[in-house]
């Protein structure tokens, strides 16, 4: 039941942010508000369990991804695919709303997206490493990543542009890979 109340929460996030209702989801559930409160104490324990699911989910896959044998430049493409589908629908407007409403819980999720930028910053060293990617200065590519990430997840920049987030983030992906390429 836990799994449904996530996935249906998930929805009410994509049409409404985070300002949906308990209510909301009982309607979409077609449960009672007892029923829902015996298996999520509080709507901030709700939203604490949908992010941890999100990520969670996204740190096994990267372990694989990461164990894998797959070359780095198939890596760092295969993370940031898998970041592209793992928070494509969540957008900048959670992250906005996280940040006014849940701020330990926005601060987690701010924590966990540094680690992923972190993790394909060491990547790109590796790749460096292998003469696959030429010498440049990784904390300004981190930078440079962070603030692309959180701004093409503007549902704003999205909308105007018609790019889905998946296709805003292969083309980060290819500008930072294909733009510090030695061949």
């Amino acid at each position: 039941m836990k799994d449904k109340i996530i996935a249906a929460a998930l929805t009410e996030m994509e049409i409404h942010s985070l300002r949906f209702t308990m209510e909301d989801l009982t309607r979409r559930l077609h449960i009672g508000r007892n029923s829902l409160y015996k298996v999520v104490s509080s709507k901030d324990a709700l939203i604490k369990s949908v992010i941890d699911c999100k990520t969670t989910h996204f740190a096994e896959r990267e372990e694989k991804i990461l164990a894998g044998a797959d070359d780095t430049d198939t890596k760092i493409k295969k993370i940031l695919q898998l970041y592209a589908d793992t928070f494509g629908t969540m957008g900048n407007h959670i992250g906005r709303d996280l940040q006014s409403m849940y701020p330990d819980i926005w601060q987690g999720w701010q924590d966990f997206h540094r680690r992923t930028i972190h993790t394909v910053i060491e990547l790109i060293k590796i790749g460096t490493d292998e003469g696959l990617y030429r010498n440049a200065n990784l904390s300004v590519v981190e930078e440079i990543l962070t603030v692309l990430f959180e701004a093409l997840g503007s549902s704003e920049f999205l909308s105007r542009t018609n790019f889905s987030y998946k296709e805003a983030t292969d083309t980060v992906g290819d500008l930072v890979l294909y733009g510090l390429k030695t061949r």
